[in-house]
């Protein structure tokens, strides 16, 4: 795979050299009214909050609002975004809630794609 860096290990800063003309990407999770969770991207994940609340956004939290925004992870492109929110959607919600809390164990950008191999070391 390629050598971009996704999610928290470099945190978002917009006044960082480079940041302006540069796009970001984000993946986001909101807690839906009913207590769910759901993950999308956007450019602009508050803006994209607003529209969830406004009754427009996805049609899963058409029926769950109002929604409030609990994540967010940066990605330097709509690839990335796409890869992480991909690897983020299957997660358990233990899973998610522990990437929300913040457990460095799951911030890991690819920690979806662990190898065989690492289970067998989990237990020794």
């Amino acid at each position: 795979m390629g050598s971009s860096k996704t999610g928290p290990s470099k945190p978002f800063d917009s006044r960082r050299p480079g940041f302006y003309n540069h796009v970001v990407f984000f993946v986001y999770m909101v807690r839906c009214a009913d207590g769910t969770l759901y993950t999308g991207l956007a450019r602009d994940p508050h803006a994209r909050l607003k529209v969830h609340n406004s009754g427009k956004g996805a049609k899963y939290t058409r029926s769950r609002l109002p929604v409030v925004l609990v994540y967010t992870e940066p990605c330097e492109s709509l690839s990335a975004a796409l890869k992480r929110e991909r690897d983020l959607k299957p997660l358990t919600r233990a899973r998610k809630e522990a990437l929300i809390a913040g457990d460095p164990a799951i911030r890991q950008s690819d920690w979806t794609r662990q190898l065989p191999s690492q289970s067998s070391r989990a237990t020794s």
